[in-house]
């Protein structure tokens, strides 16, 4: 229905529409098509321009893309270096100074990494493990996605 009635309600009478239009300018219908034509070269043309001025000319963005990944990554790599440092040095800071009460790295949030547990060999403790693992994986992103959320917000 709705192809037949663009065919017989929309097509069919633009069609005859222009043709009794082209017929009205009579000797001025050779001039009217090369108005047209040129209009529409000259469309052609600036479209073309347009997108020559548009397109890069070099690969100056990709290089800072990539300059740009290459330094989000390098800056989680020390961020996580400064991590498992202090974790590593949280418990000699407590055997050193055995006078503390309060725990000087509970300020920065860390959490000691829970040890792993070696499964067995049979496939039921294999695939315990590997669930567990990823729970624990998914848990951690969540947490570290809610840390930055509210970090976000202030």
């Amino acid at each position: 229905m709705g192809f037949l009635h663009a065919v017989f309600f929309v097509i069919i009478p633009s069609i005859g529409a222009c043709t009794v239009l082209s017929l009205r300018l009579g000797q001025e219908l050779p001039k009217a098509c090369r108005r047209t034509g040129r209009s529409i070269g000259m469309g052609y043309n600036y479209l073309k321009i347009l997108l020559k001025h548009i397109t890069p000319r070099s690969s100056h963005g990709v290089e800072l893309v990539r300059k740009m990944r290459q330094t989000g990554q390098q800056a989680f790599a020390f961020s996580n270096e400064v991590k498992w440092n202090l974790l590593e040095t949280g418990p000699m800071v407590k055997n050193i100074l055995p006078g503390i009460t309060e725990d000087p790295f509970d300020k920065f949030g860390l959490k000691p990494v829970e040890k792993k547990i070696q499964p067995k060999g049979d496939l039921n403790s294999i695939l315990l493990s590997v669930l567990e693992e990823r729970q624990r994986i998914i848990t951690s992103k969540s947490d570290r996605a809610k840390e930055e959320e509210t970090l976000n917000k202030l």
